[in-house]
């Protein structure tokens, strides 16, 4: 365009000076005529030549005006001709101001959206396209009137290319739709139902499922076969999945209300393995994501996806809580024959971080155990919650000779070293990350009563104990010991420990409680641990309570029934916890979230708590987890964004039991 101009500026020029030379000389003929100093004949040449020079020239600019203006006739054929080969491969652009308003779109983009675009913000293309544009996402895919389109957002120019991708975006979907998915699905507690109920009530109970699936085949792409008692598999596509997702597995987790069986509970573990071309891989997944909904309480479905994370649905209740006790026995029965191995002479136990009551119990229940075979027992901890501290110091006779660091106990040689984790299932939780690094799967044990997320690599299944109805960690110890078949005098240090971690997680008998809770409760009575000294423990100080009065004063209402309380300053996890509680003391309050520095750090700790909702599917998504109704989550990040991300996930999930 510059050079045109110039080109321009120069032509008119020449035009100019042309003209005043053909001038002058036309001019100064009709002088030398006038005052007769030249010859007629002469002159007429003059006269004539100065003529035929200024035709010359008009032609001359005539030939080259025509020739520009036919270069811009071209350029305007070939500039159209060059839009309609681009808009006929699906291609358009867009031409937007610094204030996002546009400004120009192609011919492709004029016609798919009706000529609507023009003088408006880009953010009004599409709610889908405002949302990735303000994510500040400069390539993505959206989906207007049914067209999907890849999105290329070029900053510098102020433009945007959309391309659609209709087709390819129709196989891709063809693709997902026709993958192969394969389901199983168990009956929860169905021994427990054999060996309780009569035959007819246990024919209802597998009627009701079958009766369940069979209106699934009828509306789905779905068949299914039961190949044990109380154990289904179930066949499917990619399709008829993502339909089941869409209606978040309502059929299996409303399930109960299909049973006309007066004091029972039925509810069904399901898990879907996809993403595989393998039947073997597929079935592999569906095995892995069934053991998932059972390890996490069981009532709930879990989709597992190759090279993914699992994918939750239900979870509405608490776990059903389970009289047998046949897991009990059997791993209390593998322990014994671990420690019994003249090899192994030393036993490690860990709690999570911040250790609390609950922790610390359970793993001085295990050292109590181990110490009866002849090992060296010490329990791996140095963090504590404030009542933790108060254990510590007022029951535990020798502290020094008990507890050890991270540093020491990697140490010690793994080939004659178990290793326990109490309280929590993953090592990262620990004081020690490495805690399972160089050990063989027969020297690892894992006891909980949290929901989890996945079992660590490296670990035998029959290793893990997870039971998410039991009240605490310290109750699955104490059956542990009171199972063994092997006559162990508990010290009442050990058992007071282990009473009192039981007095934490029921809060004092008023949560989670169950026939064995109070039979393990007893029995830890018989070795001298009292519940007055239980209670005792969690009483607060003067300076809790003021902490815990700053804390609710920053409590806000995130959304109808949930509530939220931030504070920068420092207080005790088991401080934090108790806040919570406060918060859902007042009647029309479902769930509860505080968040306050962990002391001595920057970290930030969550507490949620609730009674009736799932908040572990919200804890999970802000890096955290638990129980249904009692969840923790620590983080690095500064408050501000802690809490916000904590917002975002309370206010964006529709249902707490949605997937996560």
């Amino acid at each position: 365009m510059l050079y045109n101009y110039f080109m321009n500026i120069k032509h008119k020029i020449f035009l100019l000076v042309t003209i005043i030379i053909s001038f002058i000389i036309l001019i100064a003929g009709l002088s030398l005529i006038a005052t007769k100093t030249v010859g007629s004949t002469r002159l007429l040449l003059l006269i004539l030549f100065s003529l035929m020079f200024m035709f010359a020239l008009t032609l001359k600019l005539a030939t080259i005006f025509g020739i520009r203006k036919q270069r811009v006739e071209i350029k305007k054929s070939f500039d159209y001709y060059i839009e309609e080969l681009i808009s006929t491969t699906g291609i358009g652009v867009i031409i937007f101001n610094s204030e996002g308003m546009i400004i120009w779109t192609s011919k492709f983009i004029s016609e798919r959206f009706n000529n609507k675009l023009m003088g408006k913000n880009i953010s009004d293309i599409s709610k889908e396209f405002e949302k990735h544009y303000k994510n500040n996402e400069l390539e993505f895919t959206f989906q207007y009137e049914t067209i999907d389109y890849d999105v290329q957002i070029v900053s510098k120019s102020n433009s945007i290319i959309l391309k659609d991708i209709s087709d390819k975006a129709s196989i891709f979907k063809q693709y997902e739709n026709e993958k192969s998915v394969v389901g199983e699905l168990d009956i929860d507690n169905f021994q427990e139902f054999q060996s309780l109920l009569p035959e007819e009530e246990i024919f209802t109970i597998q009627s009701t499922i079958i009766n369940m699936l069979d209106s699934l085949v009828k509306e789905y792409n779905i068949i299914y076969r039961q190949y044990v008692n109380g154990k289904f598999i179930i066949f499917t596509d990619g399709e008829t999945l993502k339909k089941l997702i869409d209606s978040e597995f309502a059929m299996f987790t409303k399930i109960n209300t299909n049973l006309s069986i007066p004091g029972v509970k039925l509810t069904v573990s399901v898990g879907f393995g996809v993403g595989s071309t393998l039947p073997s891989e597929l079935m592999s997944l569906a095995k892995e994501s069934i053991a998932q909904s059972q390890n996490r309480g069981g009532d709930q479905v879990t989709v597992a996806y190759q090279n993914e994370d699992y994918r939750y649905f239900g979870a509405e209740t608490e776990a059903v809580y389970s009289s047998s006790r046949v897991k009990i026995s059997q791993i209390s029965k593998i322990i014994v024959e671990r420690l019994s191995d003249r090899k192994i002479k030393n036993v490690l136990v860990y709690g999570h971080m911040y250790a609390d009551l609950d922790a610390l119990g359970s793993a001085r229940g295990v050292v109590e155990m181990a110490k009866s075979f002849g090992k060296n027992s010490y329990i791996v901890n140095t963090t504590f919650d404030s009542t933790t501290k108060k254990a510590v110091k007022s029951i535990i006779q020798n502290p020094k000779d008990l507890f050890i660091k991270a540093s020491t106990a990697n140490r010690f040689d793994p080939e004659t070293t178990l290793v326990f984790i109490c309280d929590t299932a993953l090592p990262d939780r620990t004081e020690n990350p490495n805690a399972f690094k160089g050990y063989g799967k027969e020297n690892i044990f894992i006891l909980d009563h949290h929901r989890i997320t996945a079992i660590p690599d490296g670990v035998y299944k029959s290793h893990v104990y997870i039971d998410t109805a039991v009240s605490s960690a310290s109750e699955i110890v104490s059956e542990i010991i009171m199972y063994s078949k092997r006559r162990i005098k508990v010290s009442y240090e050990a058992a007071q420990l282990l009473l009192s971690g039981i007095y934490l997680d029921t809060k004092q008998f008023q949560r989670q409680v169950s026939a064995r809770t109070f039979a393990a409760a007893s029995w830890l009575e018989t070795f001298g641990a009292t519940a007055s000294t239980s209670a005792n423990l969690l009483k607060l100080s003067e300076s809790q309570t003021t902490t815990i009065r700053k804390i609710l004063s920053e409590l806000k209402e995130v959304r109808p029934g949930y509530y939220m309380a931030t504070y920068d300053g420092e207080a005790d996890s088991d401080v934090v916890s108790v806040a919570a509680d406060e918060i859902l003391r007042t009647e029309g309050r479902r769930a509860a979230f505080v968040i306050a520095k962990v002391p001595g750090t920057k970290k930030f700790k969550l507490s949620a708590r609730s009674l009736d909702v799932n908040v572990q599917l919200i804890a999970e998504r802000v890096g955290g987890g638990g129980h249904f109704a009692a969840s923790a989550a620590v983080s690095e990040e500064p408050l501000s964004i802690f809490a916000g991300n904590l917002i975002q996930t309370i206010v964006s999930v529709k249902n707490e039991s949605n997937n996560n």
